[in-house]
């Protein structure tokens, strides 16, 4: 293995970058939303996690791990994300519209877009064009050892959050600096990952310092959410652990606009 690459990784990254090359727009790429569901006594739906996928004819639905790395080389990340947050905005109008809720709708950001001042300017510029949405509207940070926590970074999710969005904090236990950013950052939501999720029922180290957690975010006002949530036995593990917010395939699968918007609960 050369460059950090093996055959198949670099024939699927040629392959996507060449579709992307030859694309007039972001016509092609679409975002589909799954649920996000308060499992506590009420049972109802608190919001949606908007994730972009690229449909093409030859290779089908194509997911982000394989174009988000291709899409960043190219330059091409902001008119991605500026594509899929003005479409969430939409959804989440609709959505509240139609079945007279409040939900909020989440869309993962990196680190290195939000260090990015032009790109800050640009979301709250989108956001304001619908009023009275931003508190809609969660930005999920996603960990990149570049610019995680740098001072640009910690600026500009403050003023994000001053302006009225919600910040949520994604794939908790997934690595180190997550530990260093609770402390430094307010996040409003902490979205434990999925692969904590699918071991914690058998660990019960893991669930002492879940709890932990959980008791720190609870004295913070720092909501916590369950990603990849797939069984009943996880359900009533997390429950046990005063984790009542889940999102995962126990409830649905990511789904397309017209269908999400009559998803109910539960």
């Amino acid at each position: 293995m050369r460059n950090g690459c093996n055959n198949d990784v670099c024939a699927d990254a040629m392959a996507i970058k060449g579709v992307l090359e030859n694309m007039s727009d972001m016509s092609s790429f679409f975002a589909v939303y799954q649920p996000i569901i308060d499992y506590g006594q009420e049972k109802k739906i608190v919001g949606f996690e908007a994730l972009a996928r690229l449909k093409h004819k030859k290779h089908g639905t194509i997911y982000p791990a394989k174009f988000i790395p291709v899409i960043s080389q190219m330059g091409k990340l902001n008119q991605l994300s500026y594509r899929i947050i003005s479409e969430a905005i939409q959804f989440v109008v609709d959505y509240n519209h139609r079945n007279n809720t409040d939900v909020f709708v989440s869309l993962n950001i990196s680190p290195n877009q939000i260090s990015d001042s032009c790109f800050v300017k640009d979301i709250t510029r989108i956001v304001g064009d619908v009023p009275s949405i931003k508190n809609k509207i969660t930005i999920e940070i996603t960990e990149e050892f570049e610019s995680f926590m740098s001072n640009s970074f910690i600026q500009n999710i403050r003023k994000l959050r001053r302006s009225g969005f919600k910040v949520a904090l994604d794939d908790f236990g997934s690595g180190f600096f997550s530990l260093i950013s609770i402390v430094e950052l307010t996040y409003d939501y902490l979205k434990i990952d999925k692969k904590t999720v699918a071991r914690v029922s058998n660990n019960k180290d893991l669930k002492n310092i879940l709890s932990s957690f959980v008791r720190y975010c609870n004295s913070n006002n720092i909501t916590v959410i369950s990603e990849g949530v797939e069984t009943k036995e996880q359900i009533d593990t997390l429950m046990d652990l005063n984790i009542n917010i889940y999102q995962g395939y126990y409830f649905s699968q990511p789904i397309r606009y017209v269908k999400a918007l009559d998803y109910t609960c539960c």
